[in-house]
């Protein structure tokens, strides 16, 4: 597989939870978006997998696959310290991480202590960009979301986590999607 899309940008989404809900709303603004793009779970069988000339990969990836792919970026959503072996889960993500190449991009949860704890750890030419919760205020009676300089109506944000959705947003913006584009895919 990886032979496959070894010359497309490649993203992974990870984490213990949020990162169905991160990879769904992922999908829907490049969809929305027009931008061309291959979308898949690790766990899915290769043979179901459709390689197309898009320039962009997006996988949403299990703990136990974290090895089987090389990352330009990757998005970690939170570490539930449910795990059956936490320590031994936070040390895979770390180990991912650390094999994230030169200019490559480490996006985490600033509010999960142990995606922060990994993700802020300095990586040689890595660029790490943290999200959290954004902003919640009233516009004309509404409680809207400060995604980053415009605001989207909370009512439109659904059922989504608003800490999942400025995650997806972080990782959207990083691969150029505008904001005006995110929050037109979500109204």
């Amino acid at each position: 597989m990886l032979e496959a899309i070894r010359d497309k940008q490649r993203i992974l989404i990870a984490g213990s939870e949020g990162k169905e809900e991160v990879f769904e709303i992922v999908n829907k603004v490049m969809a929305h978006s027009n931008k061309p793009f291959i979308s898949f779970r690790s766990s899915d069988k290769e043979s179901d997998i459709e390689i197309t000339n898009a320039p962009v990969v997006i996988t949403l990836c299990a703990l136990e696959h974290l090895r089987n792919y090389d990352h330009h970026i990757v998005l970690i959503t939170a570490i539930n310290d449910k795990e059956d072996d936490f320590d031994g889960a936070v040390r895979e993500y770390e180990k991912m991480l650390d094999r994230s190449p030169k200019a490559g991009c480490v996006i985490y949860n600033d509010e999960d202590s142990a995606s922060a704890l990994i993700g802020k750890k300095e990586r040689e030419d890595v660029v790490r960009l943290e999200y959290k919760a954004p902003k919640v205020s009233t516009q004309n009676g509404a409680e809207v979301l400060e995604i980053d300089k415009e605001y989207l109506p909370k009512d439109k944000a659904g059922d989504y986590n608003i800490t999942y959705l400025k995650g997806a947003y972080t990782l959207l913006k990083r691969i150029g999607i505008k904001e005006s584009q995110f929050i037109e895919a979500l109204s």
